[in-house]
């Protein structure tokens, strides 16, 4: 399985599970993060509980550890979240733009800043090559989400989850080689 068809699994689930909470909830409600991790004959999700863990990468570091012990070798582990995002034009420098706010703050600012909410997945194979993808969404008259099409990002190029997905792959090869 190629990456993106990983990524456009989790991210098919998790708009299902979004405009589930949706309506269990009558209105917009954010989904909580979810690891999920595939060694080649089954597939498996952990989902972030919001009571034990306050930062996803904290979750995330110990959902793979998790799963690395229960499961062994991975074939795909991907990340999805519930977040924001903005698509830079070329020349536009993120870090400049994020200097005082975060993409969250631009979105409650102004909805003319260009920030979407955003359904988020990154994906690490067992190669070691990471890729992401986003379907975004808005809100409609009723409060339930209204999603555009999946969007594969390519190659992740960087970045807190990028760093720990390949601290966890580099960990794994090393590990299992050794036995």
């Amino acid at each position: 399985m190629h990456n993106s068809t990983f990524i456009t699994q989790i991210l098919d689930n998790a708009t299902l599970v979004k405009i589930a909470s949706c309506a269990d909830e009558g209105g917009p409600t954010d989904i909580v993060p979810a690891v999920f991790y595939s060694n080649g004959k089954e597939q498996k999700m952990l989902v972030m509980d919001m009571d034990e863990f306050q930062d996803v990468i904290h979750f995330l570091v110990i959902a793979l550890t998790y799963f690395g012990a229960e499961y062994g070798p991975f074939v795909h582990v991907g990340i999805v979240s519930d977040s924001f995002a903005r698509n830079f034009e070329e020349g536009e420098d993120p870090e400049s733009y994020l200097e005082n706010a975060t993409l969250a703050d631009r979105f409650a600012e102004s909805p003319a800043s260009g920030v979407q909410e955003a359904l988020i997945c990154s994906v690490i194979s067992a190669d070691g090559s990471q890729e992401a993808g986003m379907t975004a969404y808005r809100y409609g008259d009723d409060g339930m989400p209204e999603f555009e099409p999946i969007e594969l990002l390519g190659s992740s190029q960087g970045g807190r989850i990028h760093d720990i997905l390949a601290t966890f792959h580099k960990a794994t090869q090393t590990f299992f080689q050794k036995g």
